[in-house]
């Protein structure tokens, strides 16, 4: 069985020869490394080109952002399997040997592992949810509860269920995971997840996930917004059953929802507009008395809705 390990490169000369290391170190030797230069315009090519390895496979491409060097990436694979490095992160020396040990026992669609946040000398992880062969809306309600289950790197992916598919990440979507990874998990027929923690994420100022100036903020919201509209497409063209698409709808609703505590001011009231202007209440779940009343209080009342449950203190 062979792996593709895609990552995709943009100036990230301080970290990425540790990343393109932790790789090569794999104890599961057969794979390929296809990197993928997102047009960098600092040394990341020539820390590149400094490794002597023939699996590495090395892509120069015009800088597109992040989803499409993934879409370029996938379309080079040759593997089996594939997952997603980022270049400033880092992977344990037994991944591949860890999601091969699941394969070799049974092929599923995706094999879910677990992540690490590493903020400096701090290391901290969720409870992971272990099972194995569940189809995609059962895997779905369980992986929910977990706030990183949407992130593409903590995933192996069937190269053969993604192109039957014809899954792609949308081109210059900044957080291209949540426009595509819940509709990939609950669309599949087989998922396993295992307890092995083996990726590392580094926070760092100034990444993607942690840059909250005004002006990201609002091309996060214009992404999001995109990716929410197509996921709500998504969901309804394919077959599952209605509990699961009215619990899809609700979750990707509360995550737009769940965006409004980095706001304030004029970026907080164009947001909550747009918002409103696609009925998203609608899809908020009413089961409970709780629910029905954050509901009834979003849609009437959303500043106050905002105030009440994402205080700043």
């Amino acid at each position: 069985m062979k792996f593709s390990v895609i990552v995709p490169v943009y100036n990230v000369e301080k970290y990425l020869k540790k990343c393109i290391e932790s790789i090569l170190k794999q104890t599961y030797e057969n794979f390929e490394l296809i990197i993928v230069n997102d047009g960098s315009t600092d040394s990341s090519v020539d820390v590149i080109k400094s490794f002597d390895d023939k699996r590495i496979r090395f892509f120069d491409c015009t800088n597109s952002g992040v989803a499409v060097a993934r879409n370029f990436g996938i379309s080079k694979c040759t593997g089996d399997y594939f997952i997603f490095v980022d270049s400033d992160d880092t992977i344990n020396e037994h991944l591949l040997e860890k999601i091969k040990k699941v394969l070799d026992k049974e092929k599923v669609d995706l094999v879910k592992y677990q992540i690490q946040m590493i903020d400096g000398t701090e290391i901290t992880y969720n409870e992971p949810d272990v099972f194995e062969n569940l189809d995609g809306e059962e895997a779905f309600k369980i992986l929910l509860k977990n706030d990183l289950f949407v992130s593409p790197v903590t995933y192996a992916y069937s190269l053969a269920y993604w192109r039957k598919c014809q899954y792609s990440y949308i081109p210059g979507c900044v957080h291209e995971d949540f426009g595509l990874t819940p509709i990939v998990v609950v669309n599949a027929d087989s998922v396993t997840s295992i307890a092995y923690k083996g990726y590392n994420y580094y926070v760092r100022e100034n990444s993607i996930m942690t840059n909250n100036s005004e002006e990201r903020i609002i091309a996060k919201n214009n992404d999001s917004l995109v990716q929410y509209d197509n996921l709500l497409k998504m969901i309804d063209d394919i077959k599952v059953k209605a509990e699961t698409r009215e619990l899809f709808k609700s979750y990707i609703s509360n995550g737009m929802i769940n965006r409004c505590r980095i706001m304030q001011g004029k970026i907080l009231d164009d947001y909550l507009e747009k918002l409103q202007n696609r009925d998203i209440t609608k899809y908020m779940l009413s089961d409970t008395f709780f629910r029905k009343i954050k509901k009834i209080l979003f849609k009437l009342f959303p500043k106050l809705y905002i105030k009440i449950f994402y205080s700043r203190g």
